[in-house]
């Protein structure tokens, strides 16, 4: 899965220097696992749809980073965090 990062998250990995790439390998492989299994861990984060897509939410364990919540919008293989 194809993971964009948006402006949005620049202030997360500026704090987190060094660890971007180790966060879209962990996000990567959570998102597809979720969608394997049908998004059973995943809520809406917006009710709005943001670019004609649902805005989704999801807890993601990121090892050292420890938890974060991520809001992504799939289209296909691509996930826009």
């Amino acid at each position: 899965m194809e993971i964009i990062l948006e402006k949005t998250t620049k202030p997360f990995f500026k704090k987190h220097a060094g660890s971007q790439a180790l966060a879209k390998e962990r996000i990567g492989a959570i998102l597809e696992r979720e969608q394997a299994t049908g998004l059973t861990k995943v809520k809406l984060a917006l009710r709005q749809p943001v670019a004609g897509r649902p805005c989704f939410e999801l807890r993601c364990n990121l090892a050292k980073l420890g938890s974060v919540r991520v809001a992504f919008i799939l289209d296909g293989q691509v996930a826009r965090i």
